[in-house]
């Protein structure tokens, strides 16, 4: 039963979760890209 409450807790606001998480993926991406293009400009 705790574990249920926990996790029941921690899912409660997916929306937050699901925008942040997409927040930093989406800044790594760009982070990402940045050295991919600077590998192949040069």
């Amino acid at each position: 039963m705790t574990s249920e409450r926990s996790t029941g807790i921690a899912f409660a606001p997916p929306r937050r979760i699901h925008a942040h998480s997409f927040g930093v993926a989406f800044c790594y991406l760009l982070c990402i890209d940045h050295r991919v293009f600077r590998r192949v400009w040069g």
